[in-house]
């Protein structure tokens, strides 16, 4: 029941990270009214914008950086697993191009999703007691609402 719980926090706090993404504005490319929608991938500890974004003429790079709590497990030499105790933050991100072939008045979708968090080497720092321990991250809940911008560069940043 902790997983599923922690999903639900996790998911209602991704839907609120929405409704600040859709408050953008910026010149040259940008989001659409329609806002962007962040889906977290809980299996494959991920979480990717979509949307659409308008004032292409050439294509754009998309990309995302999510800040996330990690949920670890620490394992002993003996092979007996415990939860890690306060494990640091993370930052994840992603990138993608949007071409501008086919768009709609200038007009195209976009998704971006961010890579899978890297293992930690360091078990200390992911909140087991000490460094003979091995960290696998488990979960994540993402706790820095991405906020969209975009530049002139043609470049859309989360």
């Amino acid at each position: 029941m902790k997983i599923r719980l922690s999903n639900i926090a996790c998911l209602l706090a991704i839907t609120a990270f929405g409704g600040l993404a859709s408050t953008a504005s910026a010149s040259g490319v940008h989001i659409t009214k329609a806002g962007v929608t962040f889906t977290a991938d809980h299996n494959v500890l991920t979480l990717t914008a979509s949307g659409q974004i308008a004032g292409l003429g050439g294509g754009a790079i998309v990309t995302i950086s999510a800040t996330a709590n990690p949920t670890t497990t620490c394992t002993n030499q003996g092979g007996n697993a415990a939860p890690g105790q306060n494990p640091a933050p993370i930052t994840l991100t992603g990138t993608t191009g949007v071409p501008d072939t086919g768009s709609k008045n200038g007009n195209r979708p976009f998704s971006v999703t961010t890579d899978q968090p890297t293992q930690p080497t360091d078990a200390s720092d992911a909140g087991c007691p000490n460094d003979s321990w091995t960290a696998h991250i488990d979960d994540l809940c993402f706790t820095s609402p991405p906020s969209p911008s975009s530049s002139r560069i043609r470049t859309a940043t989360w």
